[in-house]
């Protein structure tokens, strides 16, 4: 979901609230299932072939989130507010 101002989103949540359970995902996977949807119908995840593929891109997805080399595109969480 887009939304105007964003990027403030974060760091006001974290001001005002403590994470219990935070998960941040999907740095470029949605973008390839949707945007190109002719690339995501050719990813059979039935077919073998297809399916090393999609494990290596979502495994590398994982891994850009979680290093910081890309931003999630979604955060999901239980918080808190701060005291």
């Amino acid at each position: 979901m887009e939304g105007i101002r964003q990027e403030d989103i974060l760091p006001l949540l974290r001001k005002h609230f403590t994470a219990i359970f935070e998960h941040r995902h999907g740095a470029f996977m949605r973008i390839i299932c949707t945007v190109y949807p002719e690339l995501g119908l050719a990813l059979d995840p039935q077919k073998s072939e297809s399916r090393r593929y999609l494990d290596f891109l979502i495994d590398s997805d994982d891994c850009c989130v979680r290093y910081g080399i890309l931003r999630p595109l979604e955060i999901w969480g239980v918080y808190k507010a701060s005291l």
